[in-house]
């Protein structure tokens, strides 16, 4: 599996000559590097050009957003949405938003259904959970080994970024920021700073509605002060 990115025009050009998928999954377009790719439509059309040239007997996930885009004709292998394709497996939410558990069913194309659930805060779970499903599926994985997965499987909280500067500053980058874990598993990385290193912590609140933002904010102003 290789995730391709980029962040100006053409560098797609050289990635798909190198990487040559055999199919592909294009994820989440968004906002990312509008300044040096362009508008919205300047950004589909650099994705898209990885997956011109998947073979015509394989397949490509989009997200719903590229099915009106002319660029897709191009595409020679079998086009498949990621958000709601009736040909293939579909995750769903059975719960309301913001419980401490949120209850998902999966519904195979041969009325197959697989109940799960996962903790509260994740962003965009279902969406990570409708690529994977279908590129599984049309890989002619089981349904038994997909749902025995599920069982075991436990989605990441969080997605904190660690880089170092060229001056020696380190920063810790928690991108997720939607519930007090991944604010703690971020501070948690100052036990790693040496004691005469002076630590700097920039919060600008969590993402998204949370219905018990009182404690959770006590519970982040506790692991602020027990960090520093």
């Amino acid at each position: 599996i290789i995730e391709a990115a980029i962040s100006k025009k053409n560098e797609m050009d050289r990635l798909k000559s190198m990487i040559k998928p055999d199919s592909a999954i294009i994820t989440h377009i968004g906002k990312k590097h509008h300044t040096t790719l362009g508008d919205l439509g300047q950004r589909e059309q650099e994705m898209i050009k990885l997956v011109e040239d998947v073979p015509a007997n394989s397949w490509v996930l989009l997200p719903n957003s590229l099915s009106n885009n002319p660029n897709v004709t191009k595409i020679k292998a079998t086009i498949y949405n990621w958000g709601n394709d009736s040909f293939l497996p579909f995750a769903k939410m059975t719960s309301e938003k913001h419980q401490s558990k949120m209850g998902y069913e999966v519904i195979f194309p041969c009325g197959t259904r697989y109940l799960g659930e996962t903790t509260s805060g994740y962003h965009y779970f279902l969406d990570l959970l409708n690529i994977a499903l279908k590129a599984a599926f049309l890989e002619n994985i089981s349904i038994e080994a997909i749902c025995r997965v599920l069982n075991d499987y436990q989605f990441e909280p969080m997605k904190t970024e660690l880089w170092q500067s060229q001056i020696g500053s380190t920063f810790i980058n928690d991108t997720y920021c939607s519930d007090p874990q991944s604010v703690d598993q971020s501070l948690k990385q100052f036990t790693n700073a040496s004691p005469n290193q002076r630590k700097t912590f920039i919060f600008s609140g969590m993402r998204g509605e949370n219905a018990h933002i009182e404690a959770d904010y006590k519970r982040i102003g506790q692991a602020i002060t027990k960090a520093n």
